[in-house]
C-alpha cells in the first residue's frame, strides 16, 4: 500500500454512485425531479448487494437500471422505455443486460412503497404499540 501511495496510484474502485449524478445531468430532466429520482436510485442501490446475482453486472449498468426503476415508479411506461433507451445509448450497454438487471432491482425492492397507494380500500398498518392510556387514576410507586 505505501509503494503504491507514493507511485500516487488511485485504487478507489468505481462504483454505481459515481454514475448516478452523470446520469441524471445527462437525461436533463428539472432539479426536483432529479432529486428525487437520485433519492429513490441510492436506496435501490443501497438494497442491491442483498442479491448476489447483481454481481455480474458493470457499475454503470445497476446505476441505469435504478434510475430505470425508479422512473418507472414516477411515470408511464412508454415514457419510462424512452429513458431507459436513453440510458442504454448513454452507457453502451445491450438493451437485454440493462432490462434484467432492472428486473432484478424491482424484484429486490419489491415495490413495497407503493403498496398501500394502489389500494385505496387499505390503510396503513396501525403502529404496534398503543398510545397512552387514559384511564389510569393512580400509579403507586414503591
Amino acid at each position: 500500500m505505501l509503494v503504491l501511495s507514493k507511485l500516487k496510484f488511485d485504487l478507489s474502485p468505481v462504483l454505481a454512485f459515481d454514475f448516478l449524478d452523470i446520469l441524471l445531468d445527462r437525461l436533463r430532466l428539472p432539479k426536483e425531479t432529479q432529486v428525487y429520482l437520485r433519492g429513490l436510485a441510492v436506496s435501490y442501490i443501497n438494497i442491491l448487494p442483498l442479491d448476489e446475482k447483481c454481481v455480474v453486472y458493470s457499475p454503470s449498468v445497476i446505476a441505469s437500471a435504478c434510475l430505470c426503476a425508479s422512473i418507472e415508479k414516477i411515470t408511464n411506461s412508454w415514457r419510462a422505455a424512452l429513458y431507459s433507451r436513453i440510458l442504454k445509448d448513454l452507457i453502451g450497454a445491450d438493451m437485454e443486460q440493462l432490462v434484467e438487471c432492472t428486473q432484478r432491482v424491482k424484484q429486490q425492492v419489491g415495490d413495497k412503497d407503493s403498496k398501500y397507494s394502489k389500494e385505496s380500500s387499505k390503510d396503513p398498518p396501525k403502529p404496534l404499540h398503543p398510545g397512552t392510556p387514559t384511564d389510569v387514576l393512580d400509579i403507586s410507586v414503591n
